[in-house]
This record gives C-alpha cells, sequence and structure tokens, in this order.
C-alpha cells in the first residue's frame, strides 16, 4: 500500500512541476498588437523590421518571449485596451493613451511633417494656414495635439500611409500627414516610378518620439515596463542597439 501511494505522490508531483512550468512559460509571454508600418516594422520585413527586433530582444533579456500580432491601427490600440493583448506599438504619446496605458522609455523618434506634391505652391506658417486645403489622415493614429484638436481643419481618414500616399498622387487631397521617412519609404517601395513626384513641407509638425504602451489591464504591467526598459538600456550600454539598426540599413 505504501509503495502505490509513494506513487501517487510522484506522479502528483510530475503534474505539478509540468503545470507550473507551463504556466511560468504562458505567464512570461508578451503579447504585443502592431500593424504594417515600414521602415519600422512588418510582417514583410526581415526580422520583421528593427522596431520589432529591438522590442523582442529587450524583453529577451528580461527572461520575456514577444508575440506580434499585426492589425489595423484603430483595432490594435482598442483592443490592447480593452484587455485583449499585453500591448501595442509604435505609438506616439497621448494624454488619452496614458489613461489606459502605461508608456515604456522611448524607442526611437521620427519626423511628422505634410507631403505635397512636388511643385505645389502650397506651405504654411501656422496651421490655420491649412483651412483650404483637404488634408489626408491615417484613422486612428496621434499626429500632434495642437494638429488633431484643430477641428477647423478638412481632414480625411483613410486605413493606411499608403494610401494617403495614392490619394494624393491622384490629387483627391491636397496634403497628408505622415511619418518622413515611412512616407518616403513606402514611395520607394510600392510606387518607384512616382518617386520625386511628393516632397515634405518644412517645419515638421513635430519631431515624435516611439514608444510601446502596455495596458493597464495586463497583469503586472509596470513591471513587463520596467522589464522593457531595463533590456532596452542594456541594449544602448553595449551597442546592440546600434548593430541592430544599421543591420536594417539605419
Amino acid at each position: 500500500m505504501s509503495h502505490r501511494i509513494s506513487i501517487l505522490w510522484i506522479i502528483l508531483l510530475i503534474t505539478f512541476v509540468v503545470s507550473s512550468l507551463a504556466y511560468a512559460t504562458k505567464t512570461k509571454t508578451i503579447r504585443i498588437a502592431t500593424l504594417d508600418w515600414e521602415p519600422y516594422i512588418s510582417q514583410q520585413l526581415s526580422d520583421e523590421g528593427f522596431m520589432a527586433e529591438i522590442t523582442r530582444e529587450a524583453f529577451r533579456r528580461e527572461g520575456y518571449k514577444v508575440e506580434y500580432v499585426y492589425l489595423p491601427w484603430k483595432r490594435a490600440v482598442t483592443q490592447t485596451e480593452y484587455g485583449e493583448f499585453d500591448g501595442y506599438f509604435p505609438s506616439y504619446w497621448s494624454k488619452q493613451r496614458e489613461d489606459k496605458s502605461l508608456f515604456t522609455d522611448s524607442i526611437i523618434s521620427g519626423p511628422v511633417v505634410l507631403f505635397k506634391v512636388k511643385g505645389s505652391s502650397i506651405t504654411y506658417k501656422e496651421l490655420s494656414d491649412l483651412k483650404p486645403y483637404r488634408i489626408g489622415v491615417v484613422r486612428g493614429f496621434v499626429n500632434t495635439p495642437e494638429f488633431d484638436a484643430a477641428d477647423y481643419l478638412r481632414k480625411e481618414q483613410v486605413t493606411t500611409d499608403l494610401v494617403n500616399i495614392k490619394k494624393l498622387l491622384a490629387e483627391r487631397v491636397d496634403l497628408i500627414v505622415a511619418d518622413k521617412f515611412v512616407g518616403f519609404y513606402l514611395l520607394n517601395k510600392y510606387l518607384p516610378h512616382m518617386f520625386g513626384q511628393i516632397e515634405s513641407i518644412s517645419p515638421p509638425l513635430q519631431d515624435k518620439k516611439m514608444y510601446l504602451c502596455i495596458s493597464k489591464k495586463s497583469d503586472n504591467a509596470a513591471v513587463k515596463v520596467e522589464a522593457f526598459n531595463k533590456g532596452l538600456k542594456e541594449m544602448h550600454k553595449d551597442g546592440t542597439f546600434d548593430k541592430i539598426l544599421q543591420k536594417h540599413g539605419f
């Protein structure tokens, strides 16, 4: 009888260990909602782009595995805020998003600009100078607080930057708002015969820092933010961050 009890205890112990390991593995996975946003991150890029690789490596150093889920941007933000994902990125800071998410340290920054068709006479000094024009924006994107609050501007929403570029080239809008690097990258990749047909307007609306947002509904959200920040700092310190940028042509 005692022999049978011992075997039973061993079986229970093995079951407990296996279950504990499975649970630990599960809790160490970070699910991040994102979008195809070349050249920063995309399913079409090597290692999904430098933003994906940097984020993956920062978390790996702290014992986390990252899983990316690609969605339209507005859905990525909304579903994360509801707790369906641990985080979303790349995101600009906004007070509204801070209410529902924790922001990590900045990963990188990019200039947000207005694009116009080359040769167009459109210029501006103040946002109010843009009143006469149709301006293409991407649904759900945060641009700048001043621009987003300017309800006197004629903004036309679409789902992606590439759609906006095509509308601009077809003169269905007068201007579009986009990250400068994204705009020129997409034009060169998908419409190379049109490269040189659009240009950015100075000054930029803003040089925007980009962050990873962790939902406040994610378990141990603050711990995940701290882990990412620690891994990112180590990457800057040992040169890994710059090596990843160089690998991706930056």
